[in-house]
């Protein structure tokens, strides 16, 4: 065969060999950020009476799409959608659906924090002037804990405070309410507020050195291979995203009105996370098995935090602790436009709970009860 065809037969070899390459290339970064195919749940003895139950909310309140997500001693046992992410086009809600998360993204971002705090670059009980030294003259008396508990004294939302903006950083979407007064001195109450997670974001950026969004990524979706839990980012199309509802009050008699995406980017930390029911799931059951924190690390997690006074409070760092009947357990509720959402998890029973939805009206812990009840009374 003459030299010529020879050379050019090597280069075709070579330029088909670069483009598998670089094909695999563009399929792993894929893989990172989309949803594996959903592995099938085997069927639960309880999947009757669940789906009952779900049906019987979903109608009474009118909700457009809602998926859950159930595990027991480390398996998911239970994975649904119920109605539709897109009431318009009629696209059904799966377990693949993606939800916003709003405040449950309190509780992730805790274990972001505890995550550094294994590694020795977080110190929770240090003060804010130490990670913030630009911080106004409070950041002197707030600890990270302060922050994490809601006893902070820094205020929660009010009337003006910018939601259309896109943030990179933390420190930059703080400055708009970081010269208030705050609302008393650190410690002294339990006051709700997703600023104060706004803030304690900025410390995690400044003892991690990167973005809290990118911080999610690294140590969440991908580290943990959770690749729909992550910081929602609207300028990326997702087809299984759910679409966002709200009810007008010009129009009271009309519920479920498709909403204009607001940008949550600000509130990243306290409320900008989004997931997949199951993924959220799984998230919890890492807690349980000790592969995302150790079991001293997640105790002070979902451990009631005292006030000054000794007062104890029903919330730990990012966790509601409380119980039902005999049973203790730690929880998240969240509501923001376009979104219900609920974690539940027995940490004794190894039972974690999800509801996800796609408006905001009305209550899932109600429906998180019913299951629970309806999980140990059959729990062997």
């Amino acid at each position: 065969m003459p030299k010529h065809i020879l050379m050019l037969l090597r280069k075709s070899v070579q330029r088909c060999l670069l483009l598998l390459v670089l094909l695999g290339t563009s399929l792993n970064q894929l893989a990172v950020t989309h949803a594996e195919d959903p592995k099938p749940v085997p069927k639960w003895q309880l999947t009757g009476p669940a789906n009952q139950l779900i049906q019987n909310h979903r109608s009474k309140f009118s909700i457009p799409g809602i998926s859950v997500a159930i595990a027991e001693r480390g398996k998911v046992v239970y994975s649904q959608g119920f109605g539709y992410r897109d009431q318009e086009r009629k696209l059904a809600a799966t377990p693949q659906t993606r939800y916003r998360l709003a405040s449950i993204s309190k509780s992730v971002t805790s274990v972001v924090a505890m995550i550094l705090v294994e590694r020795g670059k977080l110190d929770l009980n240090q003060n804010l002037h130490h990670y913030i030294p630009k911080y106004p003259r409070a950041g002197r008396a707030i600890k990270l804990t302060h922050l994490l508990s809601h006893q902070s004294g820094i205020r929660h939302y009010k009337p003006g405070d910018p939601n259309s903006r896109k943030f990179i950083f933390c420190r930059d979407a703080m400055t708009f309410f970081q010269n208030d007064p705050l609302k008393f001195s650190p410690g002294e109450q339990f006051s709700y507020s997703t600023h104060a997670y706004t803030v304690l974001g900025a410390a995690l950026e400044s003892a991690a050195n990167k973005s809290f969004r990118q911080l999610v990524l690294d140590e969440i979706t991908i580290k943990h291979k959770l690749p729909t839990l992550r910081p929602e980012d609207r300028s990326q199309a997702d087809p299984q995203r759910a679409t966002l509802y709200k009810n007008t009050e010009a129009k009271p008699n009309i519920k479920n009105v498709p909403a204009e995406p607001d940008n949550i980017s600000w509130k990243c930390p306290g409320g900008g996370l989004e997931s997949t029911a199951p993924d959220l799931c799984r998230f919890g059951m890492k807690l349980l098995d000790g592969s995302l924190l150790r079991k001293t690390s997640t105790k002070p997690l979902w451990t009631a935090r005292k006030l000054n006074n000794g007062k104890a409070t029903r919330y730990g760092l990012g966790w509601q602790v409380d119980s039902s009947g005999n049973h203790q357990y730690v929880a998240h509720s969240g509501s923001q436009l376009g979104a219900r959402s609920y974690l539940r998890i027995y940490p004794k029973k190894e039972i974690v709970l999800v509801i996800l939805s796609n408006c905001s009206s009305h209550q899932p812990q109600d429906l998180g009860e019913s299951l629970s009840q309806l999980i140990l009374k059959n729990q062997r």
